[in-house]
């Protein structure tokens, strides 16, 4: 009897312990983000042009809007070419010839933004490729490239630097790049790529 008196008072104690009204109990947390400053650049990975007859034909035409000669009186062929009065040529090497090179020119091709005190910063384009290529052996050369600031336009540079003052208020600002390409040897339509992968890179660096 006295073991059962013993486990009927500890029973009545856990039995108190929950008895009663809990109130509640509430602290606030700060919670602090620390942004490191950071300059970012985002690019297209892969840019493809659709060049369309005329606007081929109006760039590397050199008399653009010109005609060519009349024929005077009958034509014959001689070496080749078509020959007027017998002298003149109609399509002459010299005069009548497309354009060799032309630029191609990608706007916003890039965009940068920054964050924090960045005092200023150097935009440098380099030419990874040499040449875009198509079947048969044809290509075409690329002869250089340049950059710019897609907002404040300007000449086209290698490099060119971007003030701490364009970098503020976290604004994204794009880059323009310009292909100088030489159609020398594109023979044939079609398409013309990178034979690897990138035809030219884009860096931002930081000023210290």
């Amino acid at each position: 009897m006295k073991r059962v008196n013993q486990g009927l008072a500890a029973l009545t104690l856990v039995i108190g312990a929950g008895i009663g009204s809990a109130e509640a109990a509430s602290l606030s947390t700060d919670v602090t983000v620390n942004i490191p400053t950071v300059l970012t650049l985002a690019c297209f990975d892969e840019v493809h042009v659709d060049v369309s007859a005329e606007n081929f034909t109006a760039t590397v035409g050199r008399d653009d809007g010109e005609p060519l000669p009349s024929l005077v009186r009958t034509a014959r062929g001689r070496d080749g070419r078509l020959i007027a009065n017998g002298t003149r040529r109609v399509w002459n090497s010299s005069r009548y010839r497309f354009r060799r090179r032309v630029n191609l020119e990608l706007h916003n091709v890039c965009a940068y933004h920054a964050l924090g005190g960045v005092g200023g910063a150097r935009v440098t384009v380099d030419a990874l490729e040499s040449r875009l290529d198509a079947s048969g052996g044809s290509h075409i050369d690329v002869i250089r490239v340049r950059g710019r600031d897609f907002e404040n336009a300007g000449a086209w540079r290698r490099n060119f630097r971007i003030p701490s003052t364009d970098l503020g208020n976290g604004d994204v600002r794009g880059i323009d790049v310009q292909l100088r390409l030489d159609l020398r040897n594109a023979k044939v339509a079609g398409r013309y790529s990178s034979p690897t992968d990138g035809t030219f890179v884009v860096t931002v660096t930081p000023n210290p």
